[in-house]
Order: C-alpha cells, then sequence, then structure tokens
C-alpha cells in the first residue's frame, strides 16, 4: 500500500499467511458496523452469493462506505449475518444498485430456507 509504513504491516491468517497492511480508515469504519448492520431496511444484490449496503463514512473525504455480508440460518434456527467485507471506497467505482429487497424480506426467506431471488 502506497506511504504504510512497516509497522503497519501484518500477517493475516485467516488467508494463508497474507501479509497484509493495517488501515486506520477502515479501522475507524468498522467501530460503526453495529448500527449500520441494526439500521438495514434493504440492501442490494451482489453478482454473488452475497449482499451489500451502502452509507456515507464518519468521514467525507474517504468516500462510500460498503458492507458486504451474507445470511444463513443456523443449526439452532437463528439467523447468522455473516459480515464479509467493509470498507470506504474512493476509487469512483459504483456497485449496481438496481436490484434491492428489503432486509424483512431476506430475513423471512432465510427462515423458511428459502432464497431470495434477484428482481427481473
Amino acid at each position: 500500500m502506497p506511504g504504510a509504513t512497516s509497522d503497519q504491516a501484518y500477517v493475516c491468517t485467516l488467508r494463508e499467511h497474507e501479509d497484509r497492511v493495517f488501515c486506520r480508515d477502515r479501522w475507524n469504519e468498522s467501530k460503526a458496523l453495529p448500527a449500520i448492520m441494526l439500521g438495514i431496511t434493504s440492501c442490494y444484490f451482489t453478482r454473488h452469493h452475497n449482499f451489500f449496503v451502502v452509507r456515507n463514512p464518519v468521514e467525507p473525504t474517504l468516500g462510500e462506505y460498503f458492507v458486504y455480508f451474507s445470511v444463513r440460518l443456523n443449526a439452532a434456527g437463528f439467523v447468522d449475518i455473516d459480515i464479509e467485507s467493509a470498507y470506504p471506497r474512493r476509487d469512483g467505482h459504483r456497485e449496481k444498485r438496481e436490484h434491492k429487497t428489503s432486509m424483512n424480506a431476506l430475513l423471512v426467506n432465510t427462515v423458511r430456507g428459502v432464497p431470495t431471488f434477484r428482481p427481473r
């Protein structure tokens, strides 16, 4: 990462001991994740198995803050929401936001064991 110092480097043990750099901006934004997840009323489909929401970051110069997550029913019958990635995007990239679903529909379908399909 440009401008990173050696004291910001660490080895990620989750992905085959991959070298990574600590990002203070991403860390600061992650503190808002509980409130973001509690406040979701609708979310967008990705091209994969997961969903995402977008919000303005605490620091406006960071761009939009994307949170990618998946949902599944666990063995005890509760819905698990797994945050897969969350980060601010400054690169001007815009995820397609035309396919959206309500969080309520997503959770109800998950409990019923029914997939939530992207609208046509």
